[in-house]
């Protein structure tokens, strides 16, 4: 199975540590949700695949980090892994095409709610403030959401962690 992380370079490992993250843990979520995925048939709802990749990513996410003291989370419905001091969170989220490409800009594969909505809003004013993935400042915004984005086609699963910064 071929699951690429978009931009892994130098930069990219740095800015990972900085979030407590690794390519490595990425990939291993990445590539557990592609494997429960890949155990659908043909005889299963056509919602179920997608169901499955979304929801082992998380759970698996979850179990990586919470040795480094990141907890489950649901924030205004958002099923999220938070970081032992709350100031990131994670969530998993279906991608389209240009997921992983590095000329590209992804969007998410199915519209999003409210939850999404109001991440976007925070994030947000986060990077309007500068203080994105910071302590608190003075308007009380500490966190900010990233998305393990996923896309998944015949051939491979591209996966790509960004922060997503609008609403179409």
């Amino acid at each position: 199975m071929n699951i690429p992380l978009r931009a892994h370079s130098l930069d990219a490992t740095h800015r990972l540590a900085e979030l407590g993250l690794t390519s490595e843990l990425l990939l291993d979520a990445a590539a557990y949700g592609e494997s429960e995925r890949r155990t659908c048939t043909l005889n299963d709802p056509g919602w179920l695949p997608g169901m499955l990749q979304w929801g082992r990513t998380l759970r698996r996410l979850r179990e990586l980090l919470a040795p480094f003291g990141w907890e489950k989370c649901k924030i205004d419905g958002l099923e999220v892994v938070l970081s032992r001091d709350g100031r990131v969170a994670i969530t998993v989220c279906m991608g389209d095409e240009a997921t992983g490409n590095a000329d590209a800009v992804p969007f998410s594969k199915y519209p999003k709610g409210k939850a999404i909505a109001k991440t976007v809003v925070v994030n947000n004013q986060q990077r309007l403030l500068g203080f994105e993935a910071k302590p608190a400042n003075a308007a009380g915004l500490t966190r900010t959401t990233w998305v393990l984005l996923m896309h998944t086609c015949a051939a491979e699963t591209r996966c790509e962690l960004s922060i997503p910064k609008s609403i179409a």
